[in-house]
C-alpha cells in the first residue's frame, strides 16, 4: 500500500493586556496527528473452524487485525479563548472555552474481506474487526483554574501552595450506543477535575494531587454484527504524592 498526503497547519494565538492584571487570550490552530506503525501496519490474524459440510477442510470464519494502511491521520481545527485575572503576583485564577472540530478520527470496527481458507484458496467473505475511520465530530467546552501560594502566611505556612482546575468537555463520536445515546469521543471523559496541594520549603518540597474522570467511552460495536455495542470505562480517581530533599546545593 503507497499513501502520501500533504497538510498546511497554521497556527494563530493573540493575547490583549486589558489591565496590567487582566490578559486575554484567542487561538486558532490546525492539527494533524499521524498514526502509529501499529495503526497502519498491525498484523492480520484469521479463525478457522472445520466445516463438515466442505469435507472437513479448515475454513477461515472471521478475522482481527490492528492495522489498515488506508487510514488518514487525526485531524482537527481548533478555536480557544481565555481570560486571565492575576489579583497578586503569587495567584491566578483563569476561565477557558474551547471547540475542536475533528474531521477524521480512529475507532474499532468491521468491515467484510474475501480471506482464504487454510488450503490457500479464497472462497468467501467474513467480517475483520480492524481500525476504521470515524465519520467526524465536535468537542468542546469550557475550564476553570486556579493557582495561588500563599506567600501572604507567616512562616511555615507560607510555603503551601494549590493549583486546580476543571473541565467540562462534551463530546459527540457521531456514534449512538444501543440505547440510542450519543457515544462521546473514545477516551474523552464529560467532567474532569484536578487538585494539587505543594510545599516548597528552602530543602524540602512535597506534592500530593488527586485526579478525576467521569464515565468515559473505550470501544465500539463490541460484537461482530453488532451496531452499537459500546464498551465504557467507570469513573476514575487517581491520587500520586512525591517528596524531595536537596541535601547540599548541588
Amino acid at each position: 500500500t503507497d499513501r502520501s498526503f500533504n497538510d498546511w497547519l497554521p497556527s494563530v494565538n493573540f493575547a490583549f493586556d486589558l489591565r496590567n492584571d487582566l490578559v486575554f487570550r484567542i487561538g486558532y490552530t490546525k492539527n494533524m496527528t499521524l498514526l502509529d506503525l501499529q495503526q497502519w501496519g498491525g498484523a492480520l490474524a484469521p479463525s478457522y473452524a472445520i466445516s463438515n459440510e466442505e469435507g472437513g477442510r479448515f475454513i477461515v470464519i472471521g478475522a482481527n487485525s490492528d492495522g489498515n494502511p488506508d487510514l488518514d491521520p487525526w485531524r482537527s481545527t481548533n478555536y480557544d479563548a481565555s481570560l486571565e485575572w492575576y489579583p497578586r503576583q503569587d495567584t491566578m485564577i483563569s476561565v477557558a472555552f474551547f471547540h475542536i472540530g475533528v474531521e477524521s478520527f480512529i475507532e474499532r470496527g468491521t468491515v467484510r474481506m474475501a480471506l482464504p481458507d487454510q488450503d490457500g484458496v479464497i472462497r468467501r467473505e467474513v467480517d475483520v474487526g480492524t481500525n476504521v475511520q470515524g465519520e467526524g465530530g465536535t468537542l468542546e467546552g469550557g475550564e476553570f483554574a486556579i493557582k495561588h501560594a500563599f506567600t501572604h502566611l507567616p512562616g511555615f505556612w507560607g510555603n503551601f501552595g494549590i493549583d486546580a482546575n476543571y473541565t467540562y468537555s462534551p463530546s459527540d463520536s457521531g456514534n449512538e450506543d444501543l440505547d440510542g445515546n450519543v457515544v462521546p469521543f473514545l477516551d474523552n471523559s464529560k467532567e474532569q477535575t484536578n487538585l494539587a496541594i505543594w510545599y516548597e520549603g528552602d530543602r524540602f518540597q512535597a506534592r500530593v494531587a488527586h485526579n478525576h474522570r467521569s464515565k468515559r467511552s473505550v470501544a465500539l460495536n463490541q460484537v461482530w454484527g453488532t451496531e452499537g455495542l459500546t464498551l465504557y470505562q467507570s469513573p476514575t480517581d487517581y491520587i500520586d504524592a512525591s517528596v524531595r530533599y536537596d541535601v547540599t546545593p548541588d
